[in-house]
């Protein structure tokens, strides 16, 4: 599946005390996408897995999430569409948990705003009571619910979609370890177990908390998978160039 480059980048940010972000993203965008939904309404998700994430939003008590934050593309935006967020349990090897007994939380719905053309919208929404997570050891995701659409195709003429970034060996400016553990997944409307993207993709979305956090990411030449596990010997490619293929293009 074609992916092509988001037309025009707005932000749009409710007012929120000072926070601390904790996000997979190496500080370039390969792409927007809906992975394998098409035109099927599903969750987008990013997993937060125990030897990595533990302990991600301890206060001392307990752990939990106030704000969460995505870059949300609408092909068309003069028709306003709506997002929930979401949070799941689940497991290191089989991801999010799917259905009502692996949901933590679902957040909204959130009306994106109406513009002209294409826009993305980089989207903040605070909770009035923070999400408790069930326990600060055990693995979770976060992420976003997406509305079905009747036109997502070849044109992609409306519908929403995420921004990303590639992990993988090829159309990457990530250039992720071949043995990088995938954190990015999927769960489709009616399917029964969740599953990875198909490009080892990590999404643009964010969780911020009132405890600490130290953020991934690191400098020179290959950022790896959202900032972890880069492939030092294999350099991504340039930014603001084509790769061979033509199809993405690197953008700050």
């Amino acid at each position: 599946m074609r992916h092509s480059l988001p037309l025009a980048f707005l932000a749009l940010t409710a007012a929120v005390p000072a926070q601390n972000e904790f996000e997979f993203y190496p500080g370039v965008i390969s792409f927007f996408s809906r992975a394998s939904l098409g035109t099927l309404g599903g969750e987008l998700l990013q997993g937060m897995h125990r030897p990595f994430h533990r302990g991600v939003g301890d206060d001392g008590s307990a752990c939990s999430i106030q704000t969460f934050r995505a870059t949300i593309q609408d092909q068309d935006a003069a028709t306003q569409e709506s997002i929930h967020f979401i949070v799941r349990t689940g497991s290191d090897q089989f991801g999010p948990k799917v259905g009502a007994s692996g949901l933590i939380a679902k957040i909204g719905p959130v009306q994106l705003p109406t513009g002209t053309g294409t826009v993305a919208w980089r989207i903040s929404t605070t909770v009035t009571i923070p999400v408790a997570l069930p326990n600060c050891l055990n693995n979770f995701s976060f992420g976003l619910e997406l509305p079905p659409t009747t036109t997502w195709g070849p044109t992609y003429p409306d519908g929403l979609s995420t921004h990303a970034s590639r992990g993988d060996a090829s159309l990457s400016v990530q250039k992720a370890h071949a043995r990088a553990e995938e954190h990015t997944w999927q769960i489709l409307s009616g399917a029964p177990r969740a599953s990875h993207s198909p490009w080892a993709s990590t999404w643009r979305l964010a969780i911020a908390l009132d405890t600490p956090v130290l953020q991934m990411g690191n400098g020179g030449d290959a950022y790896g998978r959202g900032g972890m596990f880069p492939d030092t010997g294999n350099p991504f490619v340039a930014l603001n160039t084509l790769d061979t293929s033509g199809t993405f293009r690197a953008i700050a």
